[in-house]
């Protein structure tokens, strides 16, 4: 009977199944921080759920148990202004759960992580340009006439129109100042928010949503839409 040899041959190793080194990925530190800002930014913007309720017990519910609520009937002409107001938020809220949503899975580079914060950022560029428009075309004439109104309610007496004409003409100077700024605002918003959706539609973003494979079977490959 022989004996074993001395100096036995070495066992190679063998990698066990659910480690795939081949398929790392490794998040770049923007898209990091791209996702936790649509986490904070989210978060802050689902709270538009709580303004709309807000406007809907201005509107709705308080004229019922306070028939004279605000104590001045220059209030009831912002009826129209509450109303636009409260489906403003109650959009802003829900894009807001989507945009929080999108981020926490970006984070772990879930394919509908992006599609969520791309969805977004096509919704925010929108949202921003169609409201500003609406601000100057319905909110702030809407402001003006509240304005009048009150005027009227002050004076002892109906204003004379250069009373009136005063307070259109001390509105319009108001409004002229902050146009300019709003509309550089907007510009920016609208620049940072394409500059995000330009990185996201990067082929090497795309890259790295693809879902990885189960132990013994290829990588997907193909572009992410």
């Amino acid at each position: 009977m022989s004996e074993p040899p001395n100096d036995p041959q070495p066992i190679p190793a063998v990698p066990l199944g659910y480690y795939v080194p081949s398929e790392f990925r490794r998040r770049p530190v923007m898209l990091s921080i791209i996702a936790w800002v649509a986490i904070v930014w989210g978060a802050f913007s689902s709270l538009g759920l709580l303004s709309a309720l807000m406007f809907f017990v201005i509107q709705y519910l308080a004229p019922w148990f306070l028939p004279n609520f605000g104590g001045q009937p220059g209030l009831h002409g912002l009826g129209k202004f509450f109303d636009y107001m409260m489906v403003l938020s109650l959009i802003s809220g829900f894009a807001g759960i989507a945009c929080l949503t999108g981020g926490i899975l970006t984070l772990n580079l879930r394919p509908l992580g992006r599609k969520f914060l791309i969805g977004y950022g096509v919704f925010y560029i929108l949202y921003a340009i169609l409201g500003t428009i609406a601000q100057f075309m319905y909110l702030v004439p809407a402001a003006n006439n509240v304005m009048i109104q009150q005027t009227r309610v002050t004076t002892t007496s109906a204003p004379s129109p250069v009373v009136t004409n005063r307070v259109v003409a001390v509105n319009a100077n108001a409004n002229a100042l902050t146009t300019i700024p709003t509309i550089i605002s907007v510009g920016v918003q609208v620049a940072v928010a394409g500059a995000i959706l330009f990185y996201l539609m990067r082929s090497q973003i795309r890259s790295l949503f693809v879902l990885p494979s189960a132990p013994g079977q290829e990588s997907p490959g193909g572009p992410v839409a």
